[in-house]
């Protein structure tokens, strides 16, 4: 049946979810881990470096403003990969989805026994809301069995009220 298929192959990919986010939040954690560790050596080398004299305070405080931007861009497009392998993985269920094959459900036009009588019927259904707004007056309808019946009518006209 469809949707048993459905449903294992929306477990298979809730699973697949589920690595993505645990890959996810493990990558998030060495990133932030990454950042501070590579402010802290880039702090500790630039400070030699001006021990010895071969720069400037101004220089390293230039310096770590531009490796800070390039860690953030580096950041922001490694958070973005997360992103990218749920779309992938969106695209991989439509596909399994539209690949699967068609089941052929035979609905038929009416049954051949009981061709004649009503399903559901209403005969003469009056119908008011408390401040006696009339609603349905001598409403008739028949249904029959495994037929379709649309209700139409502008807001308010009780078609809401028939159910």
């Amino acid at each position: 049946m469809l949707s048993g298929k459905f449903r294992t192959t929306n477990e298979h990919y809730a699973g697949k979810a589920l690595d993505r986010e645990k890959i996810g939040a493990f990558l998030e954690a060495m990133n932030s881990g990454f950042t501070v560790l590579c402010s802290i050596v880039f702090l500790v080398a630039g400070s030699v470096m001006v021990q010895s004299g071969k720069t400037t305070y101004g220089t390293l405080v230039a310096l770590m403003n531009l490796e800070a931007s390039i860690i953030w861009a580096a950041l922001s497009a490694g958070k973005r990969l997360p992103e990218l392998f749920d779309n992938i993985a969106s695209l991989e269920r439509i596909q399994s989805f539209l690949n699967m094959e068609e089941e052929v459900i035979h609905v038929p036009d009416r049954l051949e026994e009981n061709q004649n009588q009503s399903f559901i019927e209403f005969r003469n259904v009056d119908f008011s809301y408390k401040n006696n707004r009339e609603v349905l007056k001598h409403f008739n309808m028949q249904i029959y069995q495994n037929e379709v019946a649309v209700i139409t009518g502008r807001s308010g006209c009780g078609k809401s009220t028939i159910f």
